[in-house]
């Protein structure tokens, strides 16, 4: 029953963020245009920080090299019975409001590491490599250095490109590859078009 009425609260607590975040958004979003942002992204940044905590997940900075810097949300602790997942965002924000409306769900079920993709939220570098194999290649060793060995990896828009180059790169280390909204089979002429 303890149990039950564990998940129910998770539940409504979740759907509760969900809505006034979605609220806050709708009502707010004009507001950006008069130059609110400054104060509204940090206060909606430091809620969805509080929010992922209370999903089980902590933040992590990795100093992958002297130039290179990865952030991560990464599980408070780690639980041997539940698989690894890996969820890489897309272009044009950061990984707390790309995956706001999935991680409390997923966080019963996975052990979820969510990076920070270079040059987005806390990830950063000094190298001038911008491929998508960079990208690639750092989420690679930030997971090895998580202790992060088998995992299946999640990738939307741009994030897609990156979690097919990794999957391509460590092929021993994934499971599973879900790409979503991405054109990694396009050919040149389909792009151009």
């Amino acid at each position: 029953m303890e149990n039950l009425l564990g998940c129910w609260f998770h539940q409504l607590l979740s759907f509760y963020i969900s809505i006034n975040a979605a609220i806050l958004r709708n009502i707010f979003n004009p507001l950006i245009h008069f130059k609110w942002q400054p104060i509204f992204v940090p206060l909606l940044d430091s809620i969805l920080s509080v929010y992922f905590r209370y999903c089980h997940l902590q933040p992590c900075t990795l100093d992958l090299d002297e130039q290179t810097t990865l952030h991560f949300w990464t599980p408070a602790h780690r639980k041997i019975n539940k698989p690894n997942l890996v969820l890489v965002h897309g272009f044009g924000g950061n990984s707390k409001f790309q995956f706001l409306f999935q991680i409390g769900t997923l966080a019963r079920s996975f052990n979820l590491y969510i990076p920070d993709l270079l040059f987005f939220g806390k990830s950063y570098t000094r190298n001038p490599d911008r491929t998508d194999a960079f990208q690639a290649r750092c989420l690679g060793e930030g997971l090895r250095r998580l202790g992060v060995d088998r995992y299946s990896i999640y990738g939307i828009s741009y994030g897609g490109y990156v979690a097919y180059r990794t999957a391509a790169m460590s092929s021993e280390a994934v499971d599973k590859v879900v790409i979503l909204s991405s054109g990694i089979g396009m050919t040149e002429d389909q792009k151009e078009e």
